[in-house]
């Protein structure tokens, strides 16, 4: 956007301007948006209500792999928080370039949003969750070993691009396996830790930057995420035996504990 503004002889007022005016046209849409009316639980708030979307997580290995593994991606993979340092440091670019490079994630994950919607993954979803998780390190590495614009540019977009088919296959496998008087408590806490691993990835970041530089932070961190999609594949071979993603499938293979298939084969 500042790009286009300077060509059209703006500053970046214009950007802040045109950013605040799709707020306020989204603002208007959410607000028009009608729910239908929703029963409200009248439960006690107790410990136990508050554990058990943990406790189901934990008892649910393709749910927990699921999480697990994109927790440990954004963790260790935060090449983005050293943007600001690759681009005057390394890349030696100015405003807009930096600008470029900050934009070019978003359009990778745009780009795999898009293709998603056209051609969705129907088959070995679990294995291509592992693939799109190894492919976001390897983007990181590839960004942390580059001194070319072009060359970080592509690497970024490939670690979009990863972000969205894994986000994609995750928030699938998590919203179809988990019931809906669960669903709540499960998301809560896969925001959660979501939420705590993208803070402690930037702090892990900037750490491990401050103790061995810039690029052997960013290198180990897309390494460790290579290693961590590969491992999980062992770890968690419920995940990497998903197949579909079809509602059905999932809900009779996965949402029930393995105690209870049991016990109701044995019926």
């Amino acid at each position: 956007l500042i790009a286009v503004g300077n060509s059209l002889g703006q500053d970046e007022t214009w950007v802040y301007a045109f950013v605040v005016a799709v707020f306020l046209v989204a603002s208007w849409f959410a607000w028009n948006v009608r729910t239908p009316g929703q029963i409200v639980s009248r439960d006690p708030v107790t410990l136990t209500n508050l554990l058990a979307g943990l406790k189901f997580i934990i008892s649910r290995k393709v749910i927990l792999g699921a999480i697990s593994v994109d927790l440990f991606a954004v963790l260790f993979g935060g090449a983005l928080a050293l943007l600001p340092v690759y681009a005057t440091e390394i890349l030696k670019v100015d405003a807009e370039g930096f600008g470029i490079l900050r934009s070019t994630f978003t359009l990778g994950a745009l780009a795999g949003a898009l293709y998603l919607t056209q051609r969705p993954i129907k088959t070995r979803a679990g294995i291509k969750l592992l693939v799109a998780v190894g492919g976001f390190g390897t983007g990181a590495i590839i960004f942390g070993l580059s001194n070319i614009f072009w060359l970080s540019l592509a690497a970024l977009a490939l670690m979009g691009l990863a972000d969205s088919f894994s986000v994609f296959v995750r928030q699938n496998m998590v919203q179809i396996i988990t019931p809906d008087e669960m669903r709540g408590r499960v998301s809560a806490v896969s925001s959660v830790f979501t939420g705590a691993s993208n803070e402690l990835g930037e702090f892990e970041s900037g750490i491990t930057a401050h103790w061995w530089g810039t690029v052997p932070a960013v290198v180990f961190g897309g390494a460790v995420t290579v290693a961590v999609a590969i491992s999980f594949a062992w770890i968690f071979p419920q995940l990497r035996q998903v197949n579909s993603l079809d509602a059905d499938d999932l809900v009779r293979r996965y949402r029930h504990h393995p105690a209870e298939l049991a016990s109701k084969n044995q019926a």
